[in-house]
């Protein structure tokens, strides 16, 4: 039976909760009242929660009117020159909200949270058709068997290879995004959470030792790029500040000293956040399912993040960044990739190192096994497109064949997800040139796409796909959805 002090632990963890779920009613009361304030300057408005305060337009003369009427209104002193530092909506709620209800960290998420798929309705091409939808799908899945990987031993000698058995991880959505600007880190505004891997409703920035507490580290050269943001959550942070700041040296060496010493930021082994908030936040992470978060060095997700440019590119340079959409691919752990850790075969190790390179944590080279990253796309039906003769010729010669991403990347690492952004923003004008040119083909194409860590060693062989998908009829511009989600947070 339980004890004594189980009890009361959850006696006060109930508590705790219920407290939150106050805070938060209160929270969107204000924002609900800071709309209204808004709507009598501006009667014709959209106000969204994310809404950037800088859309409104805000003149000296209205700002000044508009915060004293909020300060009136909520009791709190509200100053024209708080609103150019609070990127949106929420976060002018949050402010106002922590001042009146003296808390220390903001009630309602800062961030927004969609699930994977929201820009698609998640349809696949299987469910389409069994559900009659009139939306055209995505994706589907594909077999690995379409793709070859490098086999066995002396493969620089024999350059042998075989086809490719059953992936580490399956698709579970795409996501199809336009912004004015690249999109990084994508994974931080979307839910990968299932219910019991949130505590009342707020995500935690750790779950065990063998997930985020594996964290750790930031590794940075002029191709790739790692960042650990799994402690960054807003429900982690207990400072008054109102963007997901980058996080410091020495939080980082605390991270990095937990994962050696196999400590949680909740445990005894870091340091203990002994207040109320804090051992609820400990009781919950012990009731997590074991699927969630890291397990054994690797993600229970994986995110990948093509950032594609829409613009012309310059024979000159010019432009790293600017008007382009992200395919999103989303993937899911399975057994068999549990199986292949599990049983120390070559390829999942080598995995796992790439996963805790990444995370900055096992001594490797980032910059070394990063680069390592191979991708293989396959247009299934490109003997069927409309192409001129000289995209038709690069079409033929680089379909299906495997490359390895040397554009800039970036890698997040998060609770229980890696994401990595593929910036073709910063490709060469040869390789941008020729996206730009096959953007307007890309609803006509089916491409099988797989990802892998390349293999060159003999005690890394055989090589093993981390995962495969089927993407159909992308349509930039009538599929995309438009997000401004950099707008509303500061640079990580």
């Amino acid at each position: 039976g339980r004890t004594r002090d189980q009890e009361e632990e959850e006696e006060e963890e109930g508590q705790i909760m219920e407290e939150n779920k106050s805070y938060r009613g209160q929270a969107e009361q204000i924002l609900k009242g800071i709309r209204e304030e808004i709507y009598h300057f501006f009667p014709d408005s959209e106000l969204g929660r994310f809404l950037p305060v800088a859309d409104l337009g805000l003149d000296s003369i209205t700002s000044d009117f508009l915060c004293r009427r909020l300060s009136d209104r909520f009791g709190v002193p509200v100053v024209p020159t708080d609103l150019p530092l609070l990127p949106s909506l929420v976060h002018l709620a949050n402010h106002i909200a922590m001042a009146s209800l003296g808390l220390s960290k903001p009630p309602l998420p800062l961030l927004p949270s969609h699930k994977p798929g929201f820009s698609q309705n998640d349809v696949t091409i299987s469910r389409r058709h069994r559900l009659g939808s009139n939306r055209a799908a995505k994706w589907r899945r594909c077999s690995e068997s379409l793709f070859e990987v490098r086999a066995g031993k002396d493969y620089r000698v024999k350059k042998r290879k075989q086809r490719a058995g059953p992936a580490y991880y399956e698709p579970i959505s795409v996501d199809i995004l336009r912004s004015t600007s690249r999109i990084e880190h994508v994974a931080r505004f979307i839910d990968l959470k299932d219910d019991d891997d949130y505590y009342d409703g707020v995500s935690q920035s750790s779950s065990s030792s063998n997930s985020s507490s594996g964290s750790g580290g930031y590794c940075s050269s002029s191709s790739t790029r790692t960042r650990d943001v799994s402690a960054s959550t807003t429900s982690s942070r207990t400072t008054k500040s109102f963007f997901p700041p980058p996080l410091s040296h020495h939080h980082h060496q605390r991270q990095q000293q937990n994962y050696h010493t196999g400590a949680d930021e909740g445990s005894s082994a870091a340091a203990v956040d002994d207040t109320r908030e804090g051992r609820g936040r400990r009781n919950s992470r012990k009731r997590r399912p074991l699927n969630e978060g890291w397990w054994m060095g690797i993600p229970q997700y994986i995110v990948i993040n093509f950032q594609l440019p829409l613009y012309e590119p310059s024979l000159w340079g010019g432009n790293s960044d600017g008007y382009g959409i992200s395919i999103i691919l989303y993937f899911k752990l399975t057994e068999r990739g549990r199986t292949a850790i599990r049983e120390g075969e070559n390829a999942a190790k080598l995995f796992q190192s790439f996963c805790k390179a990444a995370a900055g944590t096992n001594g490797a080279d980032w910059n070394t096994i990063g680069k390592r990253w191979k991708n293989i796309i396959h247009i299934a039906n490109q003997d069927d497109l409309k192409l001129s003769f000289v995209m038709k010729e690069i079409v033929r010669k680089f379909s299906g064949k495997p490359f390895l991403t040397r554009s800039r990347k970036e890698a997040y690492r998060g609770s229980n997800y890696l994401e990595i952004d593929i910036n073709q923003h910063t490709s060469n004008y040869v390789k941008k040139k020729a996206v730009f040119g096959l953007k307007e083909s890309l609803v006509d194409m089916v491409l099988d796409v797989g990802f892998l860590i390349e293999s060159q060693e003999d005690d890394e062989m055989p090589e093993n796909l981390i995962g495969t998908i089927r993407l159909q009829g992308i349509d930039f511009q009538n599929d995309a959805r438009d997000v401004e989600w950099n707008r509303i947070v500061a640079p990580i």
